[in-house]
């Protein structure tokens, strides 16, 4: 389970303004590219378009229609 909590008594962070490498959620995804184009159309914007790191993932940033960076990452050597 993750469960996305907001208590009133304490403010949200200014998720846009912080740089995505400081928090995000990332998601394994098989179809990077269709993934990218389903979340855009319901809102997300693009951060960082398609990157491959020197170890050969695949990676995508993406904030959410709140600002909070999402990651959609195809590794090269799976983690699980």
């Amino acid at each position: 389970m993750l469960e996305f909590y907001r208590n009133p008594r304490v403010p949200v962070p200014d998720y846009q303004s912080m740089d995505p490498l400081l928090v995000h959620i990332a998601f394994m995804s098989e179809a990077l590219e269709l993934d990218r184009e389903r979340l855009v159309e319901a809102g997300a914007k693009i951060a960082e378009d398609l990157a491959t790191s020197a170890g050969g993932d695949q990676l995508i940033m993406l904030r959410d229609p709140w600002g909070v960076a999402v990651q959609l990452v195809k590794r090269a050597e799976p983690m699980i």
